[in-house]
């Protein structure tokens, strides 16, 4: 490099505006070089476009691109000796490597197009891998992995500063910072008060504030003094735009849904009817709090119901066992209520079959024509119950602890009615027993509602094991007759592991969520629904677990309703979960997992 006359680092008016002037002919000017103080030859922007034409036209001969070497090879009459190409890469880590043809055959250059993958493994090999506090935020490290440089609750700190750095915010000069100084310590442009001053201007600058442009502020102009770009009111402005300029700019659609994909969780709003009944509750004020749990085996299988209700009874009372299903293993009734049922034959929604007779609001009922069928509920703790069936030609009996059977017949209203059966001592067990010894047509029965002292937490178990979004369809023309009674003042959904490993449809879950969680919130318009998108399970699908949580979040939104994303806070493979002893099997939870959805929960929805 020539020896620049004057120095490099003198910052007279002179050299300023001579570097301004050689600026303007780097950019503007016709030549292909301009020399620099120096003497040696700088190239101009016209000289270095048209390089990089020249080069752009060498590295892919005739606009080809090959998806193999082996393909380029194939087609090396078409590419000139010492020319380059690209073809597709093998692997992820590039889109393309480039190759050159030596005397006849395509040989790696040893240079590719990085691809997005390639580009974040070379971020993670540079990001500091160092031990800090979580108030500090390490900026950069050496190479014994000490960082000189972090953030600290926001702010810029060090270890130390060397003698030579020069303090920005010189006391010589009060409410002014420098911008830069020249040998001998003058400033001869700073800002003031936020705005750029400076020792003077020389008189071929042009003012920006010209006041042919009254209210604007020119950015640049042409030689022939038009301004095509401007600050208007503090705004871009412009005489027109390039259709390719707003190729990126994102709609307002576009943005808001990138915003909701960012989404792990809403914030609670809608649980305020929830946390109302719980104040109560704190107060020892009379309240009833309803929980209930509807979607797939996750809310059938007791674990998730049980884990939550022990939680809740715990601290605020218990108040009943609420919905009581009938198409269930023992294993899987909550609070230890033991169900016997022989002879019934069984409804479920889970199933492709459409109903006979309406279904209750988890998709099921047991029904039966003869007069041998029997049922009994034992170990209940209860006021009252009421027996839900379907009010056609069907007739039962009832008793109860092995007391006289009251005859129950049909009226032929064709609903979901039920029978009360009251007076009973909440701290005593009781059992229910059902037979259709008295029947001569179908009897249908869907479920038991048990209440206790009518202060405290009730927990309504409603899941269907196995059914899919879609297939809740059948169910909502009937959810408002045993919906309503229920009314939980807090639903928790908990739905897709079916659907994600059974192949439904995004669209088909998309469209079936809306309209299941439509049907509930004209039920309980004032009470708070939460979907739950599950974590990854041990199983596969065509679509990854994660289209259906993304549906799931979009829909919550779009509905109103909360979201969590326990796929999001669960954040690793089936088998290190596992490992840690969150599933009890393949698909469901343990009681481990369980209390993980339940702490997750209370963070965000429940004892905020």
């Amino acid at each position: 490099m020539a020896e620049l006359n004057p120095p490099l680092g003198t910052t007279t008016p002179e050299i300023f505006m001579d570097n301004v002037k050689r600026a303007d002919e780097l950019v503007n000017g016709p030549a292909g070089t301009v020399d620099d103080r120096g003497g040696e030859p700088l190239d101009t922007w016209r000289q270095m476009m048209a390089k990089n034409d020249e080069i752009r036209q060498n590295i892919i001969p005739l606009s080809k691109q090959y998806m193999t070497l082996t393909a380029g090879q194939a087609d090396i009459a078409n590419i000139p000796v010492g020319s380059t190409t690209y073809y597709r890469s093998p692997d992820d880590s590039a889109l393309a490597v480039e190759v050159m043809n030596v005397s006849g055959t395509l040989q790696p250059t040893g240079r590719k197009m990085i691809s997005e993958i390639g580009v974040n493994e070379k971020i993670l090999d540079r990001l500091p891998d160092v031990s800090s506090s979580v108030k500090k935020v390490p900026l950069f490290n050496d190479e014994d992995d000490n960082v000189p440089v972090w953030l600290e609750n926001g702010k810029l700190n060090a270890v130390a500063l060397d003698d030579n750095l020069r303090d920005v915010s010189d006391t010589s000069f009060p409410g002014k910072v420098p911008l830069f100084h020249d040998d001998e310590g003058n400033v001869p442009v700073w800002l003031e008060g936020g705005k750029l001053n400076a020792v003077a201007l020389d008189d071929n600058l042009r003012d920006v504030s010209d006041t042919s442009f009254p209210g604007k502020v020119p950015l640049f102009h042409d030689d022939e003094g038009n301004v095509p770009v401007w600050l208007e009111g503090g705004k871009l402005n412009a005489v027109a735009l390039h259709e390719g300029l707003l190729a990126g700019v994102l709609t307002n659609d576009e943005f808001n849904s990138a915003m909701q994909k960012r989404v792990l969780n809403t914030t609670g709003a809608t649980a305020w009817k929830f946390r109302a009944k719980k104040s109560k509750l704190e107060l020892s004020l009379p309240s009833k709090l309803k929980i209930g749990f509807t979607g797939d085996s996750w809310t059938e299988h007791n674990t998730i119901p049980q884990v939550f209700a022990d939680y809740f009874y715990s601290k605020y009372g218990k108040s009943g066992d609420g919905w009581i299903q009938l198409n269930i293993d023992n294993p899987n009734q909550i609070n230890g209520i033991v169900l016997n049922r022989n002879g019934w034959a069984v409804y479920d929604a889970s199933g492709n079959a459409v109903p006979a007779f309406p279904t209750a609001m988890d998709g099921m009922y047991i029904y039966t024509n003869t007069t041998t069928s029997t049922l009994t509920l034992s170990n209940l703790f209860s006021s009252s119950v009421q027996v839900f069936y379907f009010d056609n030609n069907g007739a039962f009996r009832y008793s109860l602890n092995g007391g006289t059977p009251v005859i129950v017949t049909g009226s032929g209203t064709n609903k979901i009615v039920s029978v009360t059966i009251s007076g009973l001592n909440v701290s005593v067990a009781t059992t229910i027993s059902i037979d259709s010894a008295v029947n001569a047509g179908t009897v249908v029965i869907y479920g038991f509602y048990s209440e206790g002292t009518g202060n405290g937490v009730e927990i309504n178990k409603m899941g269907n094991g196995g059914i899919t979004a879609p297939q809740y369809i059948k169910t909502l023309p009937f959810l408002s007759q045993t919906g309503a009674v229920v009314a939980p003042d807090l639903l928790i959904m908990i739905i897709g592991t079916n659907d994600f490993r059974t192949s439904v449809t995004l669209q088909a879950f998309r469209d079936s969520l809306a309209s299941w969680i439509e049907a509930w919130k004209a039920v309980i318009p004032d009470s708070s629904i939460i979907m739950v998108a599950p974590p990854q399970c041990n199983a596969s699908g065509a679509n990854p677990l994660s289209s259906f949580r993304d549906v799931m979040r979009d829909v919550a939104i779009n509905e109103g309703v909360e979201f969590y994303s326990m796929y999001d806070f669960m954040n690793t493979s089936y088998a290190k979960s596992n490992a840690q002893g969150l599933w009890k099997d393949n698909l469901h939870l343990s009681n481990v997992g369980a209390r993980f959805l339940l702490n997750q929960l209370n963070k965000y929805f429940l004892e905020q």
